[in-house]
């Protein structure tokens, strides 16, 4: 059974981050580069594309946050077989497999990775931003092209917040 986190970090990471976000902010570096021409892309970039990132923010947060609730083995215990074991042992059962699960595995150094990442990429986002909004013209790929290692820096910390996600397990491991 796959759990509600492990469809939000596929939804997340797979079909919006790495096939959808960075790969449009590799066109735009590209648009920038004079590599690529797409005149419709270009005029909605920073406007729409760009921004989506306002709209998935918290959940490039929340997914690194909440993992060590959502995919600890003690969670089985809620879920058949384990769920028919006797009151007595799920008292103390699903805590001990929890804290060897913890102690097995870098459970914490996934979790702070993951959440330093979704923080990097968000402060260039923001960082970028602010940039965007002191330039006159703003939507002007001309005027952007000065900013074009602010883009580039958001792109290279996206792609660590995807590397950094893959990291965590697909499935509950057991302790």
């Amino acid at each position: 059974m796959t759990s509600a986190w492990q469809e939000r970090r596929s939804q997340f990471n797979h079909d919006w981050l790495k096939n959808q976000y960075m790969p449009a902010l590799h066109k735009w570096l590209n648009i920038m580069d004079g590599k690529v021409e797409d005149a419709a892309f270009e005029a909605t970039f920073v406007e729409h594309t760009l921004r989506m990132w306002e709209s998935h923010r918290q959940e490039a947060k929340g997914l690194p946050e909440e993992f060590e609730g959502q995919m600890s083995p003690s969670c089985l215990f809620a879920q058949k077989p384990l769920s028919r074991c006797n009151e007595g042992a799920k008292d103390w059962l699903p805590e001990l497999a929890h804290h060897l699960w913890l102690s097995r595995y870098p459970v914490k150094t996934w979790i702070d990775h993951g959440k330093a990442c979704a923080e990097a990429a968000d402060a260039s986002y923001v960082r970028l931003q602010q940039e965007i909004k002191s330039c006159t013209g703003s939507g002007s790929k001309e005027v952007l092209i000065a900013l074009r290692d602010l883009f580039l820096d958001f792109l290279q910390r996206c792609l660590a917040l995807a590397r950094a996600i893959e990291t965590f397990p697909s499935d509950v491991m057991a302790a």
